[in-house]
């Protein structure tokens, strides 16, 4: 594992487009899947400011799977505890090289990454119907915090 380059750019652009792909499927008044290179440009590029990193696993063909994360501080609010979180934007590993750990792998050293810098909690948000997803986020010891409802006006 490692963290990502920009020679890794086109294959992060495929793996990351199945993410868009899923998100449309579960969420088509909120997502419109097409084009995520400005995304993976913009993670790219942010983690060279150390508040983001784009971790990857190779594989015998190259980029397998990826996780990006970012440091998030508690807004500046008297009713707010000042705390220091790693959120998890996107996951996502190639359907060959599931169910071989590397996705618990990426995990881990995204809290990990998250620790060294002063991170106390690791946060990842799952759309509803993504009930693969739950399920191995629960596995790794994630649980719900919050629940966002809504409705179309």
């Amino acid at each position: 594992m490692r963290a990502a380059r920009p020679a890794d750019r086109e294959r992060l652009v495929e793996l990351w487009s199945e993410i868009a792909s899923l998100h449309a499927s579960l969420q088509p008044r909120f997502f419109r899947g097409g084009p995520v290179a400005p995304e993976v440009e913009r993670a790219l590029s942010a983690q060279k400011g150390g508040a983001q990193v784009v971790l990857v696993v190779d594989g015998e063909a190259g980029v397998v799977a990826f996780a990006h994360a970012a440091l998030y501080d508690t807004p500046k609010a008297p009713s707010l505890a000042v705390r220091r979180r790693v959120h998890v934007e996107a996951v996502a590993v190639a359907g060959s090289a599931r169910r071989h750990g590397i996705g618990r792998a990426l995990m881990d050293a995204a809290a990990a990454w998250g620790k060294q810098r002063g991170a106390e909690q690791l946060l990842l948000t799952v759309w509803a119907g993504n009930e693969a997803a739950v399920q191995f986020y629960r596995a790794l010891g994630l649980a719900p915090i919050n629940q966002v409802l809504g409705r179309e006006l």
